[in-house]
């Protein structure tokens, strides 16, 4: 029967279990993924999403820098943990999986927010090819243009 759920973590584990796909061959692969994606639920996301409010929208405004400081310095160290896991793989953990889908939208996200720069993007060594391999993806291609973007 149906289920009601939300937290993009919970809906990612629900779809890879219940359609077989994206969630590893085996238990172990399969809490590596979920590991992955608990580290983006309760790190890499809200460090991110908070980087975006003190860099482009309303927090900009505030004067005192040390908000923003700590969302560069917490980002920053994120970044490094997986640019560092990257250094001998093509994803997250191994294989294509929700892991994957649950981080890589995320790094996409430093271009909305303009915060590439900041974050020392162009001096990490594996997170831009991985962004680029994620984004090549044909269903990833389809999922950007789903809905279609607004004209103008």
């Amino acid at each position: 029967a149906p289920i009601a759920l939300w937290e993009s973590g919970a809906i990612l584990i629900y779809l890879g279990e219940k359609s077989g796909q994206l969630l590893g061959a085996s238990t172990a692969d399969k809490y590596q993924i979920i590991k992955w994606v608990m580290f983006q639920m309760g790190g890499l996301g809200p460090m991110l999403g908070q980087l975006g409010y003190f860099s482009k929208f309303a927090g900009a405004e505030i004067e005192d820098p040390r908000p923003k400081a700590r969302y560069v310095t917490e980002a920053k160290r994120l970044l490094a943990v997986l640019d560092g896991e990257l250094a001998n793989r093509n994803w997250i953990a191994g294989d294509y999986s929700i892991a994957d889908i649950a981080i890589a939208p995320w790094l996409k996200a430093l271009d909305y927010y303009g915060t590439k720069d900041v974050v020392g993007w162009s001096e990490l060594k594996n997170l831009p090819a991985y962004l680029d391999r994620f984004l090549a993806r044909a269903a990833v291609q389809k999922g950007l243009l789903t809905p279609p973007p607004p004209e103008g």
